[in-house]
């Protein structure tokens, strides 16, 4: 591991002592607001995840006392007027206060804090020298030494644009580091169908969504529930419906990195369990500016940290199961499906450079 990001560190610039951006580029599920709130936790280093305004996309359990010092200092931070809330807009948009970073605003003092989701999302991968510019405001409250973000996106399709168009990145191009974290896509295709579940339980839009793609694929809806015996209207067996045949997401997840050779591709796996990865990491990510030290790397792999992810989904803190495991507590019917688009795909050998054995998969 280390031979192969030692060899990516980008050359020593001559402007080593300012701050230096990275970006993470993850398309869901891969355990993505761990890394984020983790690299942050170093005091070196700035990272946040996601379009939220960094205040927001920093506000996990691991930052509490680094938020508050940092708000405090915005208070007079007259150029602080970049940054994307969507809790925030929609609060202005209602009226009357909204409560940020513990303390009650109003429209005119943060009216011009936000750009709205909309417009942002539009503009697809573009938004990303978005993300850094509003980053660029932040080392103005403190040091650091380098700043980024974890994002959900192809790492692929990004990687291209930003090679393309240097300037579009404010001459930041392709000079600096870049990586695309990764998962065990059995495990990973388990924790995006239990996602989508809720999303369907929960939110009416989205179960318009999904009810109107599967009115659109009657047909083979039908096909399953005979060939099968199995009831599509299930909230699981719809979520995992619009995974496996409407989304495709193991084939997506496969065709980016095999899109993107050159890109490194960072195991959650690995950065979860290996702390001399982890330290490798972090020394790529920051071009060398930044020591991952002991007692950071302690902070970090404590149980009691270590699976500190999203907030309102803690699925860290139960055992995990394997791979297989995973796979063997699914209904017959995904496993067949499962199987079949590995097989088709051949998505098994794009994963097997990076350490995972899904040749249970052939045996199944």
């Amino acid at each position: 591991m280390s031979s192969t990001l030692q060899k990516n560190v980008p050359s020593p610039a001559s402007d080593r002592d300012s701050p230096a951006p990275f970006l993470v580029t993850s398309c869901g599920q891969t355990g993505a607001i761990w890394l984020g709130q983790a690299l942050n936790k170093h005091s070196e280093i700035l990272c946040t995840s996601g379009t939220d305004h960094p205040l927001m996309a920093m506000n996990y359990e691991y930052n509490d006392d680094e938020i508050v010092k940092i708000r405090a200092g915005i208070k007079n931070a007259a150029d602080l007027r970049l940054g994307v809330s969507p809790g925030l807009e929609a609060a202005l948009k209602r009226g009357g206060f909204f409560k940020y970073g513990g303390a009650p605003v109003r429209e005119d003092k943060y009216g011009g804090i936000f750009t709205p989701m909309d417009n942002l999302m539009a503009r697809g991968h573009a938004y990303v020298p978005y993300l850094f510019d509003e980053l660029d405001e932040l080392p103005k409250l403190k040091p650091y030494k380098a700043y980024g973000n974890v994002r959900g996106m192809t790492a692929a399709q990004c990687v291209n644009e930003m090679q393309k168009g240097a300037a579009a990145f404010n001459g930041r191009g392709n000079a600096f580091p870049v990586a695309d974290l990764i998962r065990d896509p059995i495990i990973r295709l388990d924790t995006v169908i239990n996602f989508f579940q809720l999303m369907y339980e929960r939110t009416p839009d989205f179960k318009q969504t999904v009810a109107d793609e599967m009115a659109s694929q009657s047909s083979l809806v039908s096909a399953l529930e005979i060939e099968y015996d199995i009831d599509l209207s299930a909230s699981l067996n719809r979520a995992f419906f619009y995974v496996e045949f409407l989304t495709r997401h193991s084939v997506t997840w496969a065709n980016d990195i095999k899109a993107g050779p050159h890109i490194p591709r960072m195991p959650f796996e690995k950065l979860h369990s290996d702390r001399e990865y982890f330290a490798n990491f972090v020394h790529y990510l920051t071009g060398g500016r930044v020591v991952a030290d002991e007692a950071y790397l302690d902070w970090i792999f404590d149980p009691g940290h270590i699976d500190n992810g999203r907030p309102s989904n803690p699925q860290g803190r139960k055992k995990r199961k394997t791979a297989r495991e995973t796979y063997e507590s699914w209904p017959a019917w995904q496993q067949e499906q499962v199987r079949q688009t590995f097989q088709v795909f051949d998505i098994a050998k794009v994963y097997e450079p990076f350490g995972y054995d899904l040749s249970f998969l052939d045996s199944a």
